[in-house]
């Protein structure tokens, strides 16, 4: 059974049911993907890695309890750094 969250993807936008397959699927499009808990209870730390067409290699991170969150967040702030 797939895990489901309610997302608003921007500002304005209605909010709309997203899967944690789909904000995976989305995230390791733009690049590799690392999710990391240290233990049960902790916050989850997200990063996902990409190439500039330049050449050079950017880190976005972003960490929340909520996993969905620290998807979307790091997601959000790889295409703010120029993410394709």
């Amino acid at each position: 059974m797939p895990i489901l969250d309610l997302i608003r993807p921007n500002p304005g936008e209605p909010a709309r049911l997203v899967m944690l397959d789909d904000l995976v699927h989305e995230a390791s499009a733009i690049g590799g993907l690392r999710v990391w808990q240290y233990k049960r209870g902790h916050t989850y730390d997200v990063t996902i890695k990409f190439e500039r067409r330049t050449g050079s290699e950017i880190e976005a991170k972003a960490s929340h309890s909520d996993l969905h969150l620290a998807l979307r967040a790091a997601i959000d702030e790889a295409r703010a750094l120029g993410a394709a």
